[in-house]
């Protein structure tokens, strides 16, 4: 006979083997079954019109966005590459994170690879053709691509304006392109209709935060403007519904310790320039220093005290520019004011507008001073 234990532990032991069944089973159907097939996009189970099984979440539009062309000519040579792919890049990672109501995700976005497995995939059964690969992506060649890989909607565009400012340093960017829903536009018998009609179109321009300094801030400042283009990006696509994930909030703390620091920075930075006032504290061809704004009711009235001398260096005269009201800075008072002059009149003031002044020493070796900056003023009312 079966002793009453021995029967206990074989009732455990297939208790043990149905668990681990129910958990194999929800295994597969809730990690596995999203995949959906090899080398296609992610997405709840749905049949398109090309035939292919396409793995989506319901209401997760699947994306092709075909790499950006640079039209501005800004970035040469090997880096040019490195250039057009953060611009690509920054697109994609602004549609994956804009969200709808209720935090929905709204885009799956994916890049387009010549070289990647459902490109091949495409090309050996006859599904693309070299030709529609490797050419140039118009719009037609586009949405054809996009609708043999078994994409929804399909994003293609440019960069078509870019600059980059320096003191104070900025980069601004345009990105301009097209968005077409796929199989609105595509006929699986005939192909590419003649006449598509796009589902968005974009042109948004991208601003980075302004630095005081230009010297090694460019790279930084170019992928804050591309950050910036490439949400309003996303919200064009999304109709303005995006909402993005929020930067953690510091804690009161931490800004009270950073006040602290730069005070504490401050006073240091006065108490040294305060030791010897006649030694020099910039590296370089000197500036003009103490620097003074005046106005009256005809004029703003600029006044400097020469630079400090330096051996080997003979003043040869100064440059002045001027930004209205936030504005680019240009060239006032001839292309240099005399050496021997520390005042300049600027008549040509508009009542009520801001001024900026800024100035910088040129010597008669060529070498010039860095630009410092007058304190803004507001011209009077006339």
């Amino acid at each position: 006979m079966i002793s009453t234990k021995t029967a206990y532990r074989a009732l455990r032991r297939r208790r043990r083997g149905r668990f681990a069944l129910v958990l194999a089973a929800l295994f597969v159907a809730t990690v596995m079954a999203p995949l959906g097939p090899v080398g296609l996009p992610r997405a709840a189970a749905q049949q398109n019109t090309m035939g292919l099984s396409l793995a989506t979440k319901p209401g997760v539009v699947t994306l092709l966005v075909v790499p950006f062309e640079d039209q501005t000519g800004a970035v040469r040579g090997p880096g040019r590459l490195d250039f057009v792919t953060s611009v690509t890049n920054a697109v994609v990672t602004a549609l994956r994170e804009a969200k709808g109501e209720g935090g929905r995700r709204l885009f799956d976005p994916f890049v387009f690879s010549p070289t990647s497995p459902q490109t091949l995939r495409a090309l050996e059964d006859g599904r693309l053709t070299p030709g529609v690969v490797q050419g140039e992506k118009d719009k037609y060649a586009c949405i054809q691509i996009a609708a043999a890989l078994g994409y929804e909607t399909v994003l293609f565009g440019s960069i078509s304006e870019y600059e980059y400012q320096e003191r104070p340093a900025q980069v601004t960017l345009t990105l301009s392109g097209e968005a077409y829903d796929v199989f609105g536009n595509y006929d699986p018998k005939r192909g590419v209709k003649a006449e598509v009609t796009p589902a968005a179109n974009f042109a948004v321009r991208g601003t980075s935060p302004f630095r005081p300094h230009a010297r090694g801030q460019e790279r930084q400042l170019h992928r804050l403007a591309v950050k910036n283009a490439a949400y309003k990006v996303a919200s064009v696509m999304a109709g303005k519904r995006t909402k993005y994930p929020s930067k953690p909030k510091r804690s009161k703390k931490i800004g009270q310790w950073l006040m602290v620091a730069a005070v504490i920075g401050a006073l240091a930075f006065l108490v040294n320039n305060n030791k010897d006032e006649g030694r020099p504290t910039f590296v370089g061809p000197a500036p003009p220093r103490h620097l003074r704004v005046d106005r009256d009711e005809t004029s703003i009235r600029l006044s400097w005290d020469p630079p400090i001398e330096q051996a080997g260096l003979a003043l040869l005269g100064y440059r002045l520019e001027r930004s209205e009201g936030g504005g680019p800075f240009v060239v006032i008072g001839g292309d240099f004011v005399e050496a021997g002059k520390t005042t300049f009149n600027d008549f040509t003031v508009i009542s009520g507008e801001a001024y900026t002044y800024r100035i910088r020493a040129h010597y008669t070796s060529g070498d010039f001073s860095e630009f410092v900056v007058f304190n803004s003023i507001v011209a009077l009312e006339k």
